[in-house]
């Protein structure tokens, strides 16, 4: 992936037709592109030699982007901290995204670890939360603005990740155990650390048996290595 804007088409630039195969999923008929139990194999996260790469280049930002950055980044130092972010998500997208959520994105594409996003940064995130966004939108069939489980549930095998849902019902209620649908922050948040602990198994996983045998200190520093 050499641009962010050129995402998995399977995943992130999602259509009108993924929301349609719900139906399919409900009636019992899933498709064979996702019958086969798989590890999870679609990026969520940022591609980072993409940004290191344009940090040589001349650099003009987006109308659109240029508007969200610096209506938001107030101060000085030209960075958005997460604070801001949150702000930004209600004020472009009407949209609430938790302290935690704001503070875990920023963390990720906070390239250089400054404690706060610039424009390139920020450019990066932009791209990724409208495709976000627009696959959470087709998941969400009944326009509820969050996830119930046969959603979620669809959204994560188009990931080719195949959870029993058992562990779909507690991805949804382990920040609330009243809880019956997911967010959209607690989606993407979700869908990022899926990802990374994946990977992180799978380097241990080398015949995909679904099972490992960790030591102590190397389940620690797996685990630690994700957050």
């Amino acid at each position: 992936m050499s641009d962010p804007d050129l995402l998995s088409q399977k995943t992130l630039s999602t259509t009108q037709d993924d929301a349609l195969a719900m139906d399919d999923i409900s009636s019992g008929d899933e498709s064979p592109s996702i019958g086969k139990r798989t590890y999870g194999e679609i990026k969520r996260e940022p591609d980072m030699s993409y940004a290191l790469a344009a940090a040589s280049r001349p650099y003009v930002a987006p109308h659109e982007i240029q508007k969200w950055f610096h209506s938001m980044a107030e101060k000085e130092d030209g960075k958005m901290t997460a604070k801001e972010l949150q702000q930004a998500f209600e004020i472009f997208q009407g949209r609430y995204f938790s302290d935690s959520s704001c503070k875990f994105v920023v963390r990720l594409f906070d390239l250089d670890q400054n404690g706060g996003l610039d424009i390139r940064e920020f450019e990066l995130l932009y791209y990724y939360i409208k495709q976000w966004v627009t696959a959470f939108n087709a998941y969400d069939k009944d326009h509820t603005g969050a996830l119930d489980e046969k959603e979620l549930n669809f959204a994560l095998k188009h990931m080719d990740i195949h959870f029993s849902p058992e562990f779909i019902r507690y991805l949804i209620k382990r920040q609330n155990p009243n809880a019956t649908k997911m967010t959209l922050d607690q989606y993407i948040v979700t869908c990022i650390q899926i990802q990374r602990y994946t990977d992180e198994f799978k380097q241990r996983d080398t015949e995909y048996t679904g099972h490992i045998n960790v030591r102590y200190e190397d389940f620690l520093e797996m685990i630690m290595r994700c957050v």
